[in-house]
């Protein structure tokens, strides 16, 4: 049988398929093609004890680290399996992490972390949109099945601290990734043949490239504005 699992590596969240043979991967850089500027911090309106104490909290709307962009989402068409559970934090007065992957019927959890009152209130077209509050006491909160029920990426916010928004990105697909803090990304156990790579991201929009896998196969990526 196959199994599906998340698993986190060098910050970069793969949904991983086993039990196949002669499957390879593609792992590569997401690259920004241009000069990014220092992200501007969040100017703190609410809860001041509580909301950036953990750090500080910066707009992530386009990171790059060294060439290296953030949050990109990556996936490629493939058979649909059991999806992993999943969870997503509100820590520190913000979504962590700011783009979370979920594949389509998972089981989201959604931890508060910060003992104080925040609000999900989604905006999805093709999933049940959401707008629920979670008190501080109400430390594991599962999301509505309807809400991630098909492929969709949509936006997220908390309307009680109005700088804290993110995104659900609904795959249908095993294959898929979100690229980490340096760029990097891995799509594990791909069997090996053609395929079209999907990339969405919040800023720079969606494209699409050709690859080829056979076996471990490398493939850097250069968005732009």
């Amino acid at each position: 049988m196959k199994k599906f699992f998340v698993v986190f590596c060098s910050g970069v969240m793969v949904l991983a398929l086993t039990g196949l043979t002669d499957a390879g991967s593609i792992s590569g850089k997401v690259k920004f093609a241009g000069k990014a500027k220092t992200p501007k911090k969040v100017k703190i309106t609410k809860d001041p004890k509580v909301c950036g104490t953990k750090g500080e909290l910066i707009i992530e709307k386009l990171l790059v680290s060294d060439g290296g962009l953030q949050y990109a989402v990556l996936q490629i068409e493939g058979e649909a399996g059991d999806a992993p559970a999943v969870e997503a934090d509100q820590n520190n007065c913000s979504f962590q992490p700011h783009v979370s992957l979920i594949q389509a019927g998972a089981k989201v959890t959604l931890n508060n972390k910060d003992g104080l009152t925040h609000n999900i209130h989604s905006f999805a077209d093709e999933n049940e949109a959401v707008n629920f509050a979670q008190p501080g006491d109400d430390l594991a909160h599962i999301l509505p099945e309807e809400a991630v029920e098909v492929a969709e990426i949509y936006p997220v916010k908390c309307d009680i601290h109005e700088w804290m928004n993110g995104y659900f990105a609904v795959v249908e697909t095993p294959y898929a990734a979100i690229s980490g803090k340096d760029g990097s990304y891995k799509i594990a156990n791909i069997p090996d043949g053609s395929y079209t790579i999907n990339i969405w991201h919040e800023t720079l929009g969606e494209s699409e490239h050709e690859v080829t896998v056979a076996g471990d196969t490398t493939l850097d990526i250069e968005l732009s504005k």
